[in-house]
């Protein structure tokens, strides 16, 4: 997605300082999943590192304090973490699930 090292660390740079917010109609767990509901009225199922990112997702916390309470939940590196919940993060403003903010 990224042409090169440098235009992904801008992103990264501004992404940790963004706060994500839910823009999900509706959602609800049901044991590990979570079934959330798109403004498209599209129905997805969220695996359990998912779910706990996207209930993280309180529009208060930026990335960067999401990043440090998964660490606490997680026995993973922080740079793969990271990396990973970029992904995460566009997966979901691809569904219309979550959108970011400046913090």
């Amino acid at each position: 997605m990224y042409r090169d090292l440098e235009s992904y660390s801008i992103v990264k740079n501004i992404l940790l300082e963004s706060v994500p917010k839910i823009e999900a109609l509706k959602f609800r767990t049901e044991g590990e999943i979570l079934i959330v509901v798109s403004r498209e009225k599209k129905l997805f199922f969220l695996n359990e590192v998912a779910k706990d990112f996207l209930l993280l997702c309180n529009g208060q916390r930026t990335l960067a304090k999401i990043i440090d309470a998964f660490i606490e939940i997680y026995d993973v590196e922080k740079d793969q973490l990271t990396n990973d919940l970029i992904d995460t993060i566009q997966d979901l403003q691809y569904k219309r699930i979550l959108r970011v903010e400046a913090a």
